[in-house]
Parts: structure tokens; sequence; C-alpha cells
């Protein structure tokens, strides 16, 4: 696929032969900048929340088995607590440089749907959640159970990725 609107070309393929996601930025005058893919040969990634604040990007969504969400050839493999679906939360510079991911997620599906940064720095990212999910990523536990079957969430992570 081509993702440079203009007559140079930005051609990228999926990271597997099963697919993947792409998340790429232009300028504001419709200039590519850079293009990221994520994805799995057993899993897939699908972005729904991308927002950008001075120098970060963050991208919150779902995801399913095991992903790689780190497009140089380092590695940052995920793999879904469950099926169908986690979420995620991923930052990027605005030059394109991957930074990190969080993959949260319980027993249901668990969907991450938009996402913004604060003015301090902060990321805010809401979804919808089933059952139960933590959505502290490191030692300590911020567990919440859903009142039904599906319910919503807000969650607010720091500039690196603590929970806040």
């Amino acid at each position: 696929m081509d993702f440079d609107p203009g007559p140079d070309r930005q051609i990228r393929k999926a990271p597997h032969e099963f697919g993947g996601s792409f998340i790429f930025a232009l300028s504001p005058g419709g200039v590519h900048r850079w293009t990221a893919a994520v994805g799995g040969r057993r899993g897939y990634a699908r972005a729904d929340g991308v927002f950008e604040h001075e120098d970060r990007i963050a991208v919150v969504g779902s995801f399913g088995g095991k992903v790689d969400f780190d497009p140089t050839p380092s590695r940052d493999k995920r793999r879904s607590t469950t099926d169908p679906s986690d979420f995620f939360l991923t930052t990027f510079s605005t030059n394109g440089d991957y930074r990190w991911t969080l993959a949260l997620g319980g027993p249901g599906s668990d969907f991450g749907t938009d996402v913004v940064i604060d003015p301090v720095g902060d990321i805010v990212c809401v979804g919808w959640f089933r059952d139960t999910v933590d959505f502290d990523p490191g030692r300590g536990r911020a567990k919440l159970g859903s009142n039904g079957a599906t319910d919503v969430f807000v969650a607010k992570y720091s500039s690196r990725g603590d929970y806040v």
C-alpha cells in the first residue's frame, strides 16, 4: 500500500501474511511524514483513537492474539489475556519513533475507543469492558468489575505509561 499521497512512494506491506494495522502521519500540508506497521502472525490490532500533543502521539484500540507493537526490528510483543480482544495504548514521537505500549484486559472483551493527552502530558483513554480488568499495568492494582454485561471506563496514565 502506498501511504504517500504525493508523487513519491511510501510502500508498506502488512507485517504478516494475515495482515496488520498501519499508523501514518501527514504534515498539515498533506506531505507524508512516516508510517508504522504493527501486527502479528497469530494476532490483530485495530486502532480506534489517535491524539497528537506536542512531541507525542497516543493511539488506543483493541487487539487479540499475539501482536508486535514495535514497528522497528526490535520487538514489543503482547498477548491478549483472552479472545476476542483486550485493549492497548501505544505511543510514538511525532517523528514516528516507537516509545511504549500498554496491553490491558481481563477475561471478557475489552476495547479502547478514544484517547487524549491533557495539558500536563498525561494520557486519558476511554473504552468499554466486560467482567474484570486491572487498569494498573504496574505492581499496583486498579481492578474494576463491570456491573452487567458491558461498562465504560476512563483510565489515566502518565507520559511513561504509569497508572495515575
